[in-house]
């Protein structure tokens, strides 16, 4: 199967709506569910989504949630671009995670660059980055800006990604190297043809993402600093320029976030499909009734669904936290910690664990084995779910728990 073309297709930016809120951006994507769940097969064979469909969710004004209304976006804040994420995820994961893991980035885009910079990559109608965080890049100075050369795996959200954001090393005289966060314009990047071999998620467009001795000039390079460290107290650029507090956020709350809700958003799908089954299933031993009549079947769908919105609030009230440090670290009313950021990515963590136990331990084990037939949606919604349990993320979590705890625990005694 051949990567997707290095020159994007074009869009019509006037086809989008003038105007999104969280109402009616949920709305069109819930609409765009059937045109997701029909194409999941062969968008998972391709290994992305769609050119169609790519038109699709352009025209609904989806790519441009996020970006800010100084250039002609809708601004929505997290929580809201996530209920619309979740939507998606409903109808396909893999389609969701191609297309949060590039458009959710224009969060990061319009926050942590400054001003020239962000004219420079909001001059096209559509902005979005797909990335990686792992320093896999070589970096080396030269006059007004810096070579990077390099093979970055997993780089989510490629296939229609305007830009690239990535993480190089600089070795230094010393021998102590420096890490520096880079964007790059699609044009010099290029994807390997390399996705698609692991259990699940084959539709997201996550190739190795491939740059041979490029320039980046100094405006698109935050030195010494990567997505997981960048202090935004005080204010950042995108706050200075946009005067939006959305735009003042830390990266691993809001990356946490973003794999969570795709989580809860595959979990729901599960859980729409385990419904069908209740009304279209009998159960095995007599006497036989369908199972949606049976109350253990009855019990067990309400512990699935009752958890399921557990974790949708726990999404909620992550985001809401995350645009409460924000605001405040922004207008100097108080810090928007690394341990504030654990806090936040861990309640994120948590909903998104909530959402593995019950497919797990309720809908995948109450469903039947037949309800696992290849290539039917329960198997690729189950091996999607898959992914993002074993997602380094998820080790990620268990790595900072000691910095939250120990933050959390000095603080309390210091009251």
């Amino acid at each position: 199967m051949p990567v997707p073309p290095r020159d994007l297709p074009s869009l019509d930016p006037t086809s989008q709506p003038e105007t999104l809120d969280r109402e009616r951006a949920v709305s069109a994507a819930r609409a765009l569910r059937p045109r997701l769940l029909a194409e999941a097969a062969a968008t998972e064979a391709r290994h992305y989504p769609s050119e169609e469909l790519h038109a699709e969710l352009a025209q609904a004004g989806l790519y441009n949630l996020m970006r800010p209304g100084t250039f002609g976006g809708y601004e929505l804040p997290a929580a809201d671009y996530m209920a619309v994420v979740r939507e998606l995820a409903r109808g396909d994961m893999s389609t969701a995670w191609c297309f949060t893991l590039s458009s959710g980035h224009v969060l990061w885009l319009a926050s942590w660059w400054p001003e020239q910079a962000q004219r420079e990559i909001f001059a096209e109608p559509f902005a979005m980055a797909n990335g990686t965080s792992a320093p896999t890049g070589r970096m080396r100075r030269v006059e007004d800006g810096w070579i990077v050369s390099g093979r970055f795996p997993y780089g989510s959200g490629g296939a229609y990604a305007t830009h690239f954001l990535g993480h190089g090393v600089e070795p230094r005289d010393d021998g102590s190297p420096a890490v520096h966060t880079f964007v790059l314009p699609r044009a010099q990047w290029s994807l390997e043809d390399d996705w698609g071999r692991l259990l699940g998620l084959r539709g997201s467009s996550s190739h190795t993402v491939v740059v041979e001795e490029q320039f980046v000039p100094d405006r698109f390079v935050l030195q010494n600093r990567t997505i997981v460290d960048i202090d935004v107290d005080g204010g950042t650029p995108g706050y200075r320029l946009h005067r939006s507090p959305i735009y003042n956020g830390r990266g691993i709350a809001f990356f946490s976030i973003e794999l969570a809700n795709l989580a809860v958003g595959g979990a729901l799908a599960m859980l729409d499909e385990y419904e069908d089954m209740l009304r279209s299933k009998k159960t095995a031993l007599p006497p036989q009734v369908l199972r949606g009549e049976h109350p253990t079947y009855q019990l067990w769908y309400a512990d699935a669904a009752t958890t399921l919105t557990d974790a949708v609030a726990g999404l909620d009230h992550a985001a809401a936290l995350f645009l409460e440090y924000s605001t405040r670290a922004a207008k100097n009313e108080g810090s928007y910690s690394v341990v504030d950021d654990a806090h936040v990515g861990r309640l994120a963590f948590a909903a998104q664990q909530k959402a593995w136990r019950t497919v797990e331990g309720i809908l995948m084990r109450t469903a039947g084995s037949s309800a696992l037939a290849t290539g039917s949606r329960t198997d690729r919604i189950w091996r999607d779910l898959c992914m993002v349990h074993s997602h380094q993320n998820s080790i990620v979590q268990d790595i900072t728990a000691p910095l939250y705890a120990s933050g959390r625990l000095t603080a309390s005694s210091a009251q």
